[in-house]
């Protein structure tokens, strides 16, 4: 007896290629279903109780979000949200920026010399597994509660995960480069810095997008705990008088953020680095 073929709708199958417009509205299905959900739960909750706090209807929220994002604050003088959102990205950029030069500085020499790796391949790998969180007491008490102990957990959360990343990547570029480099006179710092250096800037590129989300976790987690301002310590703070009409919004700001920084990231990668993604389909 022979098996019945199962049939599988065109744009479903291994080989299919769905239409432009088909894989945008699959793309949108869950995310229309999960706002649906919340949108009926939320009238059904509020209807019940017109002091609801746990699912505010979204008109409950737009009023919070203007009050934070549109009125200065009557103790400092500074609209809250704003001034949240730029101590926030301040401390990330910082954070980043400094992860970023110690895996490209430390990722290229562990792939390109033979003492690099032997001293520092294997702590590297001992340091990317212990949990960030674990650190905090200790950053707290070494650099204290301001801002340096903050973006240390940003560093320290990213770099070794990136410096491995960036490792690997170096690892592969092509060997015959270096050897015919080596051959036309090429000293070990014209190597690295001329020829491995432009083609690893794009593979940070990607690191870094795909690190953003760490990156976020850490600067929630270190406001949260210890912090006067910024995103975490808002949402931290509201969370005592359950003000998810506060909660939500600023949630939903920090993905924004982290789908903007990818967006930029991309085009960076896409408009300076147009022969990378050529170069990794040859």
């Amino acid at each position: 007896m022979n098996a019945q073929k199962i049939r599988v709708p065109r744009f479903w199958g291994m080989h299919a290629k769905p239409s432009y417009a088909l894989s945008l509205m699959l793309s949108l299905v869950l995310f229309i279903i999960l706002v649906a959900a919340y949108l009926f739960f939320s009238s059904a909750r509020n209807r019940e109780n017109p002091d609801e706090k746990l699912m505010p209807t979204p008109t409950k929220m737009f009023t919070s979000f203007k009050k934070v994002a549109f009125e200065a604050d009557v103790k400092t003088g500074k609209v809250i949200f704003w001034n949240d959102t730029f101590v926030s990205l301040r401390r990330l950029f910082i954070g980043a920026t400094i992860a970023c030069t110690i895996a490209l500085m430390i990722g290229m020499n562990v792939a390109l010399f033979e003492g690099m790796n032997a001293l520092l391949l294997n702590f590297l790998r001992f340091w990317n597994m212990i949990p960030p969180p674990v650190l905090l007491p200790v950053l707290f008490i070494v650099f204290g509660v301001e801002e340096v102990s903050k973006i240390v957990l940003i560093v320290i959360s990213m770099a070794p995960a990136m410096t491995l990343a960036m490792y690997t990547s170096v690892s592969k570029i092509a060997g015959s480069q270096i050897i015919r480099s080596f051959t036309l006179g090429a000293s070990q710092l014209e190597i690295v810095y001329r020829i491995v250096l432009p083609q690893a800037l794009p593979h940070l590129i990607e690191i870094l997008r795909t690190s953003l989300g760490i990156a976020w976790y850490s600067l929630i987690l270190a406001e949260a705990l210890a912090a006067s301002s910024g995103i975490g310590y808002r949402i931290f703070l509201v969370r005592r008088y359950l003000a998810m009409d506060v909660i939500i919004p600023y949630a939903l700001w920090v993905v924004v953020l982290g789908y903007a920084m990818n967006f930029v990231l991309g085009q960076i990668l896409a408009r300076g680095f147009s022969w990378h993604g050529k170069q990794e389909k040859s």
